[in-house]
């Protein structure tokens, strides 16, 4: 963006629509290999890997933006299994209101349609819960602190690696 300024002034205002990428390698066969990760299989042409370590979940978002993919978002009962079966423990997945308190929403912005929250979450409790945890109590979310670490499942959206960027809520 190149933006003129008036004359014998040092600034500008500039307005502008937020960016977004994409990429032209989303037309190859769906990934089954991603180093540091155990690949989870597909659902509904998507692809997932679960990550061999823990980590914070700002840490979790950042990596699987690298990877090229997202962290794992849910639109369905059976979209909700099949991430929950991937590990008995705590996962992290992509459901934030990191931007806005008790405002939840999918990291890529696709619409937060379905929801399996454990009775009495999300409730932020003790404050920095900014991000959702699946498996607390069975297949059920939890809003969790962003100090903790967990395992985090990555999703791709179909293609080659690496798929659409995305920089998510703000």
């Amino acid at each position: 963006i190149v933006v003129n300024t008036d004359p014998g002034k040092c600034g500008a205002v500039v307005n502008y629509d937020q960016p977004s990428a994409t990429d032209n390698c989303g037309s190859g066969a769906l990934p089954t290999y991603l180093p540091g990760y155990t690949y989870k299989g597909t659902f509904n042409g998507h692809t997932y890997f679960l990550s061999n370590n823990l980590a914070r979940p700002e840490d979790a978002h950042s990596a699987a933006i690298a990877a090229g993919g997202h962290l794992a978002t849910i639109s369905s009962y059976a979209e909700n299994q099949f991430v929950s079966a991937m590990s008995s423990g705590y996962i992290w997945i992509g459901a934030t209101d990191r931007s806005s308190e008790g405002n939840w929403g999918w990291i890529s912005n696709e619409p937060y349609s379905y929801t399996n929250w454990a009775p009495g979450e999300p409730n932020n409790a003790g404050a920095g819960e900014d991000w959702a945890v699946i498996n607390w109590g069975s297949s059920r979310w939890n809003d969790w602190y962003y100090t903790a670490s967990a395992l985090y499942s990555i999703e791709f959206d179909g293609g080659t690696l690496p798929t659409t960027l995305v920089s998510g809520l703000a």
